[in-house]
């Protein structure tokens, strides 16, 4: 969906954005934040 050019902040934040959707919907909100402040 993101092209690599665009995987900077832009990138970064719709991947949290969808993550955090998914997240929210497992129940693993917790888990997934640990992961991006990691990757972050």
């Amino acid at each position: 969906m993101v092209r690599p050019e665009t995987s900077g902040m832009l990138g970064w934040v719709f991947q949290w954005l969808t993550s955090g959707m998914l997240g929210l919907r497992n129940g693993d909100e917790n888990h997934i934040a640990e992961r991006t402040r990691d990757e972050y």
